[in-house]
């Protein structure tokens, strides 16, 4: 190359790091950038404070359904339908959600189990799970599920939008994404003798699952599955797990409890029966009553 090419192609590249200055592409860059570390910062730190507060400063409940260090590994299970088009009634004369009808319904429940038995419970945390929003390709195949600690209010007025708001909360809250993420991430990198050591769900009586299932009936081998149960297994010291999920026109409640926790198996019969009574009679002051006034 020339000296003449050689100042022409320096020239070149010279009035081209200074086209790009000038439209910014470098300042995008450096914007990004930065950006992006920031937001690892953030996610670092944010971590940190919610893994902190979720297994370090929260206190455990104490109630007769969390009373044990070990669980005996023994279930009770219970299970039981009601119309789905029933409970899709009792939501929309409410206009909430399905959660906040059913954790309603549940506290409700447990409410007066705690009385019968004569036992002073105000609150009790739970575990609940959680979609995260929709992946861009709805097509795509994709597990986005998460859980988080909510408080779910036994006594006192107004339960409903109480459930409601505190859902809410969580939805803001960055405690979903760090589960996801320990969930998804730090559970497939670290052995599984680290993590059940220093993972441990201590915090929590019950775990609490609404999973929506088929919209139709579906066959197996051309037979039609008439009917799904589904269980929550037990984690450590929370050995209560409440699964509502529904199936085609029908929605299903069921119930597995450790046994060590129980001192009759009719106690589960007790809080099962407790959960439908309270959204029978949400229908009949809510649906009912509406229909008749109108």
């Amino acid at each position: 190359m020339s000296d003449k090419e050689a100042r022409v192609d320096k020239f070149v590249k010279t009035d081209s790091i200074i086209q790009r200055l000038v439209k910014g592409e470098y300042k995008r860059k450096v914007v990004q950038v930065t950006r992006r570390v920031v937001n690892n910062i953030a996610t670092y730190i944010y971590t940190s404070i919610v893994l902190a507060e979720q297994f370090l400063t929260t206190p455990p409940d104490k109630n007769s359904l969390h009373n044990r260090i070990y669980l005996s590994g023994k279930k009770v299970c219970r299970f039981k339908e009601m119309d789905l088009e029933f409970l899709k009634e009792v939501r929309r004369s409410l206009n909430v959600r399905f959660t906040d009808v059913l954790l309603t319904a549940l506290s409700n429940s447990l409410e007066g189990f705690f009385v019968k038995w004569g036992e002073t419970v105000e609150q009790m945390r739970i575990l609940i799970t959680a979609r995260l929003p929709a992946s861009d390709q709805p097509e795509e195949l994709t597990n986005l599920f998460t859980v988080g600690m909510l408080e779910l209010p036994i006594t006192g007025n107004d339960k409903m939008k109480t459930v409601h708001l505190l859902q809410e909360r969580l939805e803001k809250l960055p405690d979903l994404y760090v589960n996801y993420w320990l969930l998804r991430v730090a559970f497939t990198i670290f052995p599984a003798t680290f993590m059940s050591k220093h993972v441990v769900c201590t915090k929590c009586t019950l775990a609490v699952s609404n999973v929506p299932g088929p919209n139709e009936y579906i066959k197996i081998r051309g037979s039609r599955m008439t009917d799904m149960a589904f269980f929550l297994p037990s984690r450590d010291s929370t050995g209560v797990g409440i699964a509502f999920f529904s199936y085609a026109d029908r929605f299903s409640i069921g119930i597995a409890a450790d046994e060590s926790l129980l001192s009759s198996p009719s106690q589960v019969d007790e809080i099962l029966e407790g959960i439908f009574h309270s959204i029978v009679q949400m229908h009949s002051i809510h649906v009912k009553q509406k229909a008749v006034r109108t």
